[in-house]
């Protein structure tokens, strides 16, 4: 072999050993600093690398509570408050239990002076709208609260999830998981991508925002169950508590117009006077079948198939004291005559009204129509009204969907975008849970409500 061959083989090596360091001396200083940077493993840096659990202190560590809690009925001259809400009321990535808002506003209206104030607080991580519900129908009258307070974040709509969930280009190869198990520094730029690229889309997919407000669009089956969910809660707070509040708990920071703007618009509708709508493909039947149809919300309808039957019946909802209009929309697809229909709104097994539908009182084949049933509630609660459309046989008809106006009046909104889009809410730059100055802010907000309704 000659000695310029050995040289230039030498020369090689030697690059590839100077491209090896350029590679490997900055990973391996990238990987000290930040295991130096984050050396609490992540017992005090939410989402943070090193596998460790956050270190929690609790008011109560053996069952792990974290809020204050009433014990038996209320006392004469206590003003209760019921707090309802998932993580962000639990205090994901707020260490000490007393820096976390709902104990916070207890302190703040015990100093407030002039009355006395105790409280009950239903959360954790993951808690939507459904389970909001439940809890005020199995407690709300037994606690006889004065105030309730709902959490609400904008995942709370997702109680069915629509659509697969991110997976990201970079987590689909084979050493992803093993990396993220053994170097702080892969597991630490990982999750910031993560969070970047749900947060803007990227990869083709929707932003986490575009996703809620495409995917969970007025008369689709999420927001539907969203809506019918909500309605459960409001209806029950309203007739079980003195005041009422929703506050929306904000995606933040966000520069310009909210991306949530849209989200939180239909959140303050559904708190106001509105209708709520029921599309008939998403109630129960016994006869019939859901077709594709543009005209039709959310695409489809209930159509008969000259078979006799209920055609669509439900949901089983609690409506407060009150008159109610309960409208359907349908459509004859084929001329008829005599009775089409028959509508019943039924109420713990009595049934409340009664209509015939006859084919005069239908457009023309083809053409939407509309009827009502009124009923009148005395009751300060019914708890399950539901209405049943029975075809009459050989009938061909489509329905589309079942309405009625509904009122919380004494349920109030409270959206803290504008208040907490000023500092650095995050309990940590891996997590967007707020830390406990967002909590005191929280706190201050809602102390300042509660005092002007007493």
């Amino acid at each position: 072999m000659s000695s310029g061959s050995l040289t230039r083989r030498r020369l090689w090596a030697f690059r590839l050993v100077v491209l090896a360091m350029a590679i490997v001396l900055p990973l391996a200083a990238g990987e000290l600093a930040i295991r130096i940077m984050f050396r609490d493993g992540g017992t005090t840096t939410l989402g943070g690398p090193g596998g460790r659990e956050f270190g929690y202190r609790y008011l109560d560590t053996l069952s792990e509570r974290r809020t204050q809690t009433v014990t038996g009925p209320k006392a004469p001259g206590v003003t209760r408050l019921l707090i309802l809400g998932d993580s962000i009321t639990w205090g994901i990535g707020v260490r000490d239990w007393q820096q976390i808002y709902p104990n916070k506003l207890l302190n703040l209206l015990d100093h407030a002076g002039g009355r006395r104030f105790d409280m009950e607080v239903y959360a954790y991580g993951g808690k939507n709208i459904d389970g909001h519900a439940r809890a005020v129908e199995a407690k709300a009258e037994e606690l006889a609260p004065d105030f309730i307070i709902y959490q609400w974040y904008n995942n709370d709509i997702e109680i069915d999830v629509q659509g697969p969930r991110w997976h990201l280009w970079w987590q689909e190869w084979q050493g992803h998981y093993w990396l993220t198990r053994h170097s702080w520094l892969y597991e630490t730029l990982d999750r910031l991508l993560s969070q970047r690229a749900v947060a803007k889309g990227w990869g083709g997919r929707p932003s986490y925002a575009r996703h809620l407000v495409t995917n969970y669009a007025e008369g689709t089956a999420g927001w539907t169950l969203f809506a019918d969910q909500f309605h459960r809660w409001a209806s029950y707070s309203n007739a079980y508590a003195k005041h009422v509040l929703m506050f929306l708990y904000p995606q933040v920071p966000f520069k310009g117009q909210y991306p949530l703007e849209d989200l939180n618009a239909r959140m303050r509708a559904l708190a106001r006077p509105h209708t709520l709508t029921y599309p008939a493909w998403w109630m129960g039947r016994r006869v019939g079948q859901n077709v594709a149809d543009a005209s039709g919300t959310g695409g489809y309808v209930r159509k008969s198939n000259g078979q006799a039957g209920f055609l669509a019946y439900g949901p089983a909802i609690p409506l407060g004291r009150g008159h109610y209009d309960i409208a359907e929309r349908f459509r004859l697809d084929g001329s008829a005559s005599g009775t089409v229909e028959a509508i019943d709104i039924v109420a713990d097994g009595k049934v409340l009204a009664h209509r015939d539908v006859a084919a005069t009182d239908c457009a023309a084949p083809g053409a939407w129509s509309t009827v009502t049933v009124p009923i009148d509630l005395a009751a300060p609660l019914t708890k399950e009204v539901e209405w049943r459309i029975t075809v009459a046989p050989g009938v061909r008809m489509s329905i589309d969907t079942v309405s009625l106006p509904v009122n919380y009046d004494r349920l109030e909104v409270l959206d803290l975008k504008d208040r907490l889009n000023t500092f650095d809410t995050h309990a940590s730059i891996f997590d967007s849970h707020p830390n406990a100055r967002a909590h005191a802010e929280l706190a201050k907000a809602l102390a300042e409500w509660v005092l002007s309704k007493t």
